[in-house]
């Protein structure tokens, strides 16, 4: 199916079926919604999320189902109708944020891309990448779970390297402050996203991300592509995107609960593991030739236990941002 196509049905019927499935769980016992008052009803519930899918031969249409009722329901036949059987059709269960139950777990220095990072109080997530303002500043980028405490931070908060959970100490782990976060609500998402400025005298190297790749400082749409990771605790994995702009996946997070995101990436592990894993959240992810794709956010650990991540450039122009590359050195 052309891409267009693809995202014609995903567009023209997201919105009403979405309004439909949500009328259709808070109505049936199958779905095992409680009953309970207004205010303590969850405010998204999961569900389904349409996406483009790619493959060698084209795109087709990607559903993806987080409650297994929806699997043998009228939703997903109807999809298929409208997709003329050009449709994938995967559960992955509930989405949740990577946050963490080598060397890059230690205490770093230089900063290496991928390593252990964490707000004070918080468990350890990973470092993506260097990133730089108009006036020059240097600055680390990782989740807003990871850096910002989910919408709790406050700018000039001490980020550390390594996380609590790896050792590290406020003070003297400190390596950057909290300078932004992009808000996560409970819908309407299409990032999970923080800076934190890297203090003074921190040594870092910008580029090296390991098994022959470094970062470029280019950025590239999501294709089908094989990409790239380097996060805390798996480290260097590879995978493929499986499908790209899906709307409509609910991730769960520790205090903020179910939240709504769009414009999602989807990739699979190359076989040897999930690509990404509890402590990895915040890792930047890049194609065979180092250009930056996506930041890792998120995890299924349902079905074949697939990662999401956000798209990098609207993350960057979000945050008045651009990819910093160096050797290790100063900023």
């Amino acid at each position: 199916m052309e891409i267009d196509s693809v995202r014609e049905i995903k567009d023209k019927y997201y919105s009403s079926l979405r309004f439909s499935i949500e009328r259709e769980v808070m109505s049936s016992p199958q779905y095992g919604v409680r009953a309970s008052p207004a205010g303590l009803v969850a405010r998204v519930a999961p569900t389904i999320s349409l996406g483009v899918g790619h493959d060698p031969n084209g795109h087709h249409l990607s559903v993806r189902v987080q409650h297994r009722a929806f699997l043998t329901g009228s939703t997903v036949e109807k999809l298929k109708r409208l997709a003329k059987g050009e449709i994938a059709v995967k559960y992955i269960g509930r989405v949740h944020a990577l946050a963490a139950p080598s060397m890059l777990q230690e205490h770093c220095s230089p900063l290496l891309l991928g390593c252990s990072v964490s707000y004070v109080g918080g468990t350890s997530g990973s470092l993506g990448c260097f990133v730089r303002d108009a006036a020059g500043v240097v600055s680390i980028l990782s989740n807003n779970h990871v850096i910002g405490r989910e919408n709790q931070g406050n700018v000039g908060d001490n980020i550390l390297q390594p996380g609590p959970y790896f050792g590290g100490r406020d003070p003297q782990s400190a390596i950057a402050t909290l300078q932004k976060c992009v808000r996560i609500d409970s819908s309407q998402n299409l990032m999970d996203a923080a800076i934190a400025n890297v203090m003074p005298g921190v040594q870092l190297d910008a580029s090296t991300i390991g098994g022959g790749v470094n970062l470029s400082g280019k950025t590239v749409m999501p294709s089908a592509m094989f990409v790239v990771k380097v996060g805390a605790v798996t480290g260097l994995r590879r995978g493929t995107i499986t499908a790209s702009e899906h709307s409509g996946i609910v991730v769960n997070y520790a205090s903020l609960g179910d939240c709504l995101f769009d414009n999602v990436i989807e990739i699979s592990g190359d076989g040897t593991g999930p690509f990404g894993t509890e402590g990895d959240s915040g890792s930047l992810v890049v194609d065979d030739r180092g250009d930056a794709v996506g930041l890792l956010f998120a995890g299924s650990d349902q079905g074949e236990g697939v990662s999401y991540a956000n798209p990098i450039d609207p993350i960057l122009g979000t945050l008045g941002v651009s990819i910093y590359t160096s050797s290790p050195a100063s900023p």
